[in-house]
């Protein structure tokens, strides 16, 4: 019975390869974490500077005091920092209370500030 044994130059390869390899993954295992642990930093930061309900009170002085009674979509678009698809889509998928005139979609601004707390 013959058998096919590795020569030693083959097994040095193979192991080289395998480390090789072992690096790689832990590597990348490295960046998973780094990424998560970033991730995480982020969340936290966003819930610090996340208004709080009290804070959101004032919004109708603060924010809103230089827009109309009534709100257009190019106001809703400003306020909320969204592009005008975006607008539009809010507006169009009943989550947003406004008032059809023709074509024309406005909302007033107590209902918007109304809606705007209400949002988490």
């Amino acid at each position: 019975m013959e058998h096919n044994f590795l020569s030693e130059k083959q097994v040095s390869e193979i192991e080289d390869r395998y480390k090789s390899l072992q690096k790689l993954v832990m590597m990348d295992v490295d960046v998973l974490i780094k990424e998560v642990h970033a991730y995480r930093e982020l969340l936290q930061n966003i819930e610090k500077e996340k208004p709080k309900v009290s804070e959101i009170g004032s919004i109708e002085d603060d924010l809103l005091a230089d827009y109309h009674h009534v709100l257009t979509p190019k106001d809703i678009q400003n306020i909320l920092g969204i592009g005008r698809r975006q607008t539009y889509e809010l507006m169009n998928s009943g989550e947003l209370p406004v008032v059809r005139v023709g074509r024309l979609m406005r909302i007033s601004k107590s209902t918007f500030i109304h809606w705007l707390k209400g949002q988490k």
